[in-house]
């Protein structure tokens, strides 16, 4: 029997992918439902649990970066 199991990087590598292609605002919305659908993942939740904090911590914190730089960018415009 085959493991079509994907590994936990290659998911983080691809959310992280996802959530630098964000042009706008409804577009991290939904990276940050992606986090929130990652987060529940076996692959994820097996993990140590201060690494699996760490990472969705930093994916979030990632989203909220992005939304104050494009807040700012409207501001300056």
């Amino acid at each position: 029997m085959e493991n079509n199991k994907v590994h936990y990087g290659d998911l983080i590598k691809w959310v992280h992918k996802v959530i630098d292609s964000c042009e706008t605002r409804g577009q991290i919305r939904t990276a940050e439902r992606l986090i929130d659908n990652l987060s529940l993942q076996p692959q994820i939740r097996e993990l140590d649990v201060n690494l699996y904090f760490e990472i969705i911590r930093d994916m979030r914190n990632k989203c909220i970066d992005m939304s104050f730089s494009m807040l700012e960018k409207q501001i300056n415009s």
